[in-house]
C-alpha cells in the first residue's frame, strides 16, 4: 500500500508545477520538501519489498494486493477530479504515471 500511495503523492506533487504558475510560487519550497519526502518513502518501500519478497507465492500475493490498491488509487483520483481540474490535469495521466512508477514485480505476471 505504501508503495502505491507514496508513488501517487510524488506524481501529484511533480505535476503541481502547472498549478504553481497559476496560484503563485510561494508554495514551491514546501512542495519541494514534500516531493523529496514522498520519493524517499516510495523508494524505501520498494527496496524493503525487494528484500523481503523471496518466493513466487509472496510475489503473487503482493501483485493481487497491489491491484486492489491501484483500484483504490484510481477511485481516489476520480473522486478528486474536480480539484485536479483547477490544475489543468487529466486523471488518466495520473493513473498512467502511478502505474509506471510501480516496480515490475508488483505489476507483471512474471515470477
Amino acid at each position: 500500500m505504501q508503495v502505491v500511495f507514496e508513488g501517487l503523492g510524488a506524481i501529484v506533487l511533480r505535476r503541481l508545477d502547472i498549478g504553481l504558475t497559476k496560484h503563485g510560487a510561494r508554495f514551491a519550497p514546501l512542495r519541494l520538501v514534500l516531493l523529496r519526502q514522498e520519493d524517499a518513502h516510495h523508494e524505501f518501500g520498494v527496496r524493503s519489498l525487494q528484500r523481503l519478497v523471496t518466493s513466487a507465492d509472496e510475489r503473487t500475493g503482493l501483485r493481487a494486493a497491489c491491484a486492489e490498491y491501484c483500484a483504490l488509487n484510481d477511485a481516489i483520483l476520480h473522486a478528486c477530479s474536480e480539484l485536479f481540474g483547477d490544475f489543468d490535469a487529466e486523471i488518466a495521466e495520473y493513473i498512467e504515471q502511478a502505474r509506471i512508477g510501480l516496480p515490475a514485480f508488483l505489476t507483471s505476471a512474471a515470477t
